[in-house]
């Protein structure tokens, strides 16, 4: 169990494309932290799944109960997780220790802390860490990611506008559509009294064609 909070957080990042996903952690002064994801597949990728997964038309594609109870076995506080709609997963959990970072996936997620008490949050996104977080990803959500042949997984450079293009041979436009409309809301809040969340918003698609070196990071600094 001790991937689980990787495969559950990444889980919103690359299995949930069709609308905007939010990912929200909010850090404490007890150096823990509050998670929160909220997603949901888009319809024209909700059926592509469904079609070549074999899943009934109104049966969840995600089991609430079950990741609850991952959740609960890797740690996690006030847990709860749940499928509102068949094709929707809604995570919120707490971590008691920011410090323990996400160790399956090096670089991710870091959090520091200096002798003067200066604190600093970094998420970060690349080509390597997507992968990699793909990779831990249990055989049949990895299949979901396998579906969109997104170029960060196949390692394989491609200009976004190819990278559509592909998708609307392949599957036709309202993939590609859902696809150019998706993105990610990354919210990141320190325990400060009056200050600003850090919100970052990325294309989907910009995600799906990381290559080399490319890095995209945010930094919450208290």
């Amino acid at each position: 169990m001790k991937y689980s909070f990787t495969i559950l957080f990444f889980a919103c990042v690359l299995l949930l494309a069709g609308c905007d996903t939010t990912v929200t952690v909010s850090a404490d002064k007890k150096n823990g932290a509050s998670f929160i994801c909220s997603a949901a597949m888009g319809t024209a990728i909700e059926q592509t799944v469904r079609t070549v997964s074999g899943a009934q038309g109104s049966s969840p594609l995600f089991n609430g109960s079950e990741i609850k109870k991952q959740m609960e076995a890797a740690g996690f506080q006030n847990v709860s997780a749940s499928d509102p709609s068949p094709s929707s997963l809604s995570l919120k959990g707490y971590i008691s220790r920011l410090a323990d970072g996400l160790p399956a996936v090096p670089g991710a997620f870091t959090y520091s802390e200096t002798p003067d008490g200066r604190h600093k949050l970094v998420f970060v996104l690349s080509a390597r860490i997507l992968k990699q977080a793909a990779a831990l990803l249990p055989e049949k959500e990895r299949s979901y990611t396998d579906l969109l042949m997104a170029p960060v997984f196949t390692g394989e450079t491609m200009s976004k506008d190819e990278y559509l293009d592909l998708v609307s041979s392949v599957y036709g436009q309202s993939i590609t559509e859902e696809l150019k409309n998706s993105r990610l809301v990354i919210v990141m809040e320190a325990p400060v009294a009056g200050s600003k969340p850090l919100k970052s918003v990325i294309q989907l698609v910009d995600l799906f064609t990381l290559s080399g070196n490319t890095e995209i990071s945010n930094t919450l600094a208290w």
